[in-house]
């Protein structure tokens, strides 16, 4: 019975947890200035709030 009773407070420990995330949407951004070489960023935003990035940031140059 002891057993039962801490999967039982584990799992009410971590379902809070789990229902919190937030959905993200990958962007890429390719970015051409003739002064400038050429790069391609890529990162995720929320998808409610595509002005607040989440996650990892990438930044690429790209050969001419």
């Amino acid at each position: 019975m002891r057993i039962l009773s801490g999967a039982w407070l584990l799992a009410l420990t971590v379902l809070p947890l789990l229902s919190q995330a937030q959905d993200t949407r990958k962007v890429v951004k390719y970015h051409q200035f003739p002064e400038i070489p050429q790069y391609r960023e890529e990162y995720s935003v929320l998808k409610e709030d595509r002005t607040i990035r989440h996650g990892e940031y990438k930044w690429f140059h790209l050969r001419a």
